[in-house]
């Protein structure tokens, strides 16, 4: 599946961070409301929606920027936005990925 940007790097920066945090991915997940199969999704090179890419990103409080690119934008926690150039500069709340979700089927998927 085509993607742009790198699904690996994704992934690793996801687990990286539950190491650094001292937390189990299921567990992150579980607090992030999203379904266990995010990862393994991931890992089979699935691009997951946005929204979701936000939600993670708001709980470590680091921007989608780096998580996807491990690009060093500030801290993810500027006026409670989630700062992504991926893939317009656009700027979503957690609450808007929230809600994004469950317009979409909801965030277990």
């Amino acid at each position: 599946m085509d993607s742009i940007f790198n699904i690996e790097v994704l992934t690793q920066n996801i687990i990286d961070l539950c190491e650094k945090e001292n937390v189990s991915v299921n567990r992150m997940l579980k607090e992030c409301g999203l379904s266990k199969s995010v990862i393994g999704n991931l890992k089979k090179g699935y691009e997951p929606q946005l929204a979701k890419i936000v939600i993670i990103a708001d709980y470590f409080g680091v921007t989608v920027d780096y998580l996807i690119n491990n690009s060093p934008v500030g801290s993810g926690k500027e006026d409670n936005h989630v700062a992504c150039s991926y893939p317009n500069d656009y700027f979503l709340t957690r609450e808007e990925a929230q809600e994004t979700l469950n317009k979409n089927g909801g965030a277990e998927k």
